[in-house]
């Protein structure tokens, strides 16, 4: 066997927020249990040591059934190392180690959520096996790159494009997710008080819905539609800008500059839309 074969190409590991996320639902899950313990300590208490069991097991069904979940089949997952070789790529977890000759491969197909949404690809072996390689695995497009080098049957090259670049971009989209999720004022004004002034507005120009019980009750329901309405439009705005911004970076990966001039205008631009959008849709119902 040559030394390019005996020799990892590279070795992975799934993202280090990941880890974090799997502790805190971790810690939360056994403060949930902890929490139901102490609310129906008089009930479990009453009764043989058994019967405590019993009552505990019962009381914390739903809780088992996602610690079960999280600790025989998230753990593994996440906490494994992934070896990347030209021809496979071994997957340990502690003393377990499995192995993935690219050539045994029968099939691969994609999620359908994209990789900045924790999409990814699975692969089904001969033997009738199945793997999956999210997003969030740091380097999962090169998993893809290696299988496809074996087998480039398996995917179709437009696909195979479109996966290769938005999971190689994946790191600086959810560094954008970040970078909105602290401006706080900005989300306050979008989802809260953007949503109230266009519901006050149909509601002082417009007799919708006019057989609630009370004009409070009135506007709750007129804020409701409004809400959904800016959750979705600003989704949908939101993936068209990240597309945008994805093909700029793409573009201009060696010109870091002008990738953040860029975004700065795409993500002024596609806001003032936004609010522009908004405003028109609820003038005209409002005049209607």
């Amino acid at each position: 066997m040559s030394s390019e074969l005996l020799k990892p190409v590279q070795v992975l590991n799934y993202h280090p927020l990941i880890h974090k996320v799997y502790w805190v639902v971790f810690s939360a899950l056994i403060f949930a249990e902890l929490v139901i313990i102490r609310l129906n300590i008089y009930a479990i208490m009453q009764g043989t040591w058994i019967e405590a069991v019993v009552k505990i097991v019962v009381l914390s069904t739903v809780i088992l059934s996602i610690f079960f979940r999280l600790f025989v089949f998230v753990r593994p997952r996440v906490f494994s190392k992934y070896k990347l070789y030209e021809d496979r790529i071994e997957i340990y977890f502690k003393k377990q180690k499995k192995e993935i000759l690219f050539n045994h491969i029968e099939s691969l197909k994609f999620s359908i959520l994209p990789p900045r949404f924790f999409g990814g690809f699975s692969i089904k072996l001969n033997t009738g096996q199945r793997f999956t390689f999210l997003s969030i695995l740091n380097g999962s497009h090169q998993v893809l790159d290696r299988i496809l080098k074996v087998k480039p049957e398996l995917v179709k090259d437009s696909k195979l494009k479109a996966y290769v670049l938005r999971s190689e971009f994946i790191g600086a989209s959810w560094g954008r997710i970040r970078k909105k999720a602290k401006n706080w004022q900005r989300l306050l004004v979008k989802y809260l008080v953007w949503p109230t002034i266009l519901s006050f507005v149909l509601f002082l120009t417009k007799d919708y819905f006019a057989d609630a019980s009370s004009k409070f009750t009135q506007f709750l329901i007129i804020f409701s539609f409004v809400y959904v309405f800016t959750f979705i439009q600003s989704f949908i705005f939101n993936i068209i800008e990240e597309k945008v911004v994805i093909e700029k970076y793409i573009k201009y990966k060696e010109h870091p500059a002008i990738i953040t001039k860029s975004e700065e205008q795409i993500e002024l631009l596609t806001t003032v839309v936004f609010y522009l959008s908004q405003a028109s849709l609820v003038i005209l119902l409002a005049v209607i």
